[in-house]
């Protein structure tokens, strides 16, 4: 029988909520901005069909508006800038509570811009389910984004708890897994449907899977319990 889990350690956007809902409301606050009719469907456009990267340099050309620095940093200030109504999944609260209620310790670790990643976790409204909200861009002053392992360090310190006794539970196989696997946690990657990172590849093989809150819920509780669901 397997330790029982004593902490879980969540990534936040497309873990906790769809980071769709606050692209979208960013790309319509930088169409805004940016005062072009059309333009946030456009920037739609091409988040669908090209994704997320250089995407307001494809908009541009598409609108036939020059790029310039000027208007780059108008558009990524508005986008940065806004504050979308976000919800998580559901069942994302529940799961959390029970979590809690099982004598687990919770905590998130969000990477990015910190004003932006502050915004989004007071919209969730999810601090007052965890014990602790790491912001990579801001441990204990110093800036440790993933994969850096210090800011899973300072998990570790700030919970007391270390190796398999943890699990991480995020959707990005390049930047979530890389320093709970040289710390020996477990780790679970979220997979919904619809997420940006979703058929990204993953250096290990067989890594345990989550394509509902239900199904993450269900892994992370064997494992509290000291069981393995796939035995």
């Amino acid at each position: 029988m397997a330790r029982p889990l004593a902490a879980v350690v969540f990534d936040v956007d497309d873990t906790l909520y769809p980071e769709m809902d606050f692209v979208r409301g960013g790309l319509h606050a930088a169409a805004r901005a940016l005062g072009v009719p059309g333009a946030g469907a456009v920037f739609l456009e091409v988040l669908q069909r090209d994704g997320p990267f250089r995407l307001f340099d494809q908009g541009l050309d598409r609108l036939g508006i020059a790029r310039t620095p000027e208007r780059i940093e108008v558009l990524v200030g508005a986008f940065r800038a806004h504050q979308a109504p976000l919800k998580p999944f559901a069942g994302v609260r529940p799961m959390l509570a029970r979590l809690r209620a099982a004598g687990v310790q919770l905590a998130l670790v969000t990477d990015g811009y910190l004003d932006v990643q502050r915004h989004k976790v007071a919209a969730l409204r999810l601090q007052p389910a965890v014990d602790l909200v790491v912001f990579t861009a801001d441990v204990d002053g110093r800036r440790m984004p993933k994969p850096d392992v210090g800011a899973f360090r300072h998990v570790e310190q700030r919970l007391g708890v270390s190796g398999d006794l943890l699990a991480m539970v995020g959707d990005r196989p390049d930047k979530d897994f890389p320093g709970p696997d040289a710390l020996g946690w477990r780790t679970l990657r979220a997979r919904h449907p619809g997420c940006f990172h979703r058929d990204a590849p993953d250096p290990l093989p067989g890594r345990p899977e989550a394509r509902s809150i239900r199904s993450m819920e269900r892994r992370l509780m064997a494992w509290v319990e000291g069981r393995d669901p796939a035995g």
